[in-house]
């Protein structure tokens, strides 16, 4: 796994290629796996601060997550997984996928992440 500076360089990286995609509502799934991808990263950096480096799959990092991060922060998380499942194998529920939902993530869910590191 990655150490904690190189988890928030990928997780800026992500965020940077997510603003190149500006305000349409185009590719608006992608959007949302952007943000949930550039959110994972930095919870990464944040336990990998915490020293736990060795991390082999999702199920493991919800373990660490909901250990190591505030409850509300991994509130947060959880929300950012659950909208880039929708939007990466359900497209029959894509319509909660809109410009309102993701600005609330964009806004309130993924700074509590950003913060972390």
């Amino acid at each position: 796994m990655a150490n904690e500076m190189q988890h928030k360089l990928k997780g800026e990286h992500n965020e940077q290629f997510l603003n190149t995609l500006g305000n349409s509502s185009e590719f608006i799934d992608w959007k949302f796996v952007i943000l949930y991808y550039s959110a994972l990263h930095f919870g990464d950096a944040y336990i990998a601060k915490k020293g736990i480096t060795k991390i082999t799959n999702h199920e493991e990092r919800k373990k660490h997550y909901a250990k190591k991060l505030y409850s509300q922060v991994f509130a947060s998380y959880r929300i950012l997984e659950n909208r880039s499942i929708i939007a990466r194998y359900h497209p029959e529920m894509s319509n909660i996928l809109t410009d309102a939902e993701f600005l609330k993530l964009y806004s309130i869910d993924f700074p509590k992440l950003k913060r972390l590191v």
